[in-house]
């Protein structure tokens, strides 16, 4: 794996069979929902997201990806663009609350050490895989029928998942919204 600058790409990126792992440096990173259009790993290649050590890059914005075996190290999500918490407009998707989530599904995705902040839910929906040591706060909105937006929001499938030592706090919805 070789480091990559927030301000583009290394002469040096590992190829894992013609799909690209990037590590992220230090810096903040501005999302869209092509981020990583491509990524997929496999049982016997999985591909790593990894902080470069000493630095905490900063993934700002959505983020929505489908693919298997994919783990994220040390890597911090966020939406910095919030002008409101609140809305007038009752259920789970109100027009004027942008639609700003963590959203990975898929088979074995792996988050390790990773932060989640001021996000409108983080969604990880992927069968198998796991996290552990994570912190998640500060997600979600209030609207008038209720608080919205979960620390954690999962559901299980047929080979089960690990939740190890996370944490969560100060969400407008649950801490952990599991089923």
């Amino acid at each position: 794996l070789y480091p990559v600058a927030p301000v583009g790409r290394d002469a040096e990126v590992a190829r894992f069979d013609a799909l690209l792992a990037e590590v992220q440096r230090g810096g903040t990173y501005t999302l869209d929902k092509q981020l990583f259009p491509k990524l997929a790993g496999t049982s016997e290649q999985p591909i790593t997201i990894k902080a470069y050590p000493g630095e905490r890059p900063i993934l700002d914005g959505y983020f929505g990806l489908v693919t298997d075996w994919l783990r994220f190290e040390f890597i911090e999500f966020t939406w910095s663009g919030w002008t409101s918490r609140r809305t007038e407009i009752a259920g789970s998707s109100p027009s004027d609350i942008p639609a700003i989530d963590l959203n990975l599904r898929g088979h074995n995705n792996v988050f390790i050490g990773c932060i989640f902040h001021d996000m409108r839910d983080v969604q990880w929906y992927t069968i198998g895989g796991e996290m552990h040591d994570c912190l998640s706060f500060f997600n979600g909105w209030e609207g008038p029928d209720r608080k919205h937006g979960h620390g954690y929001y999962t559901k299980n499938g047929p080979t089960g998942k690990r939740m190890v030592n996370c944490m969560s706090f100060d969400n407008f919805g649950r801490g952990i919204q599991a089923y």
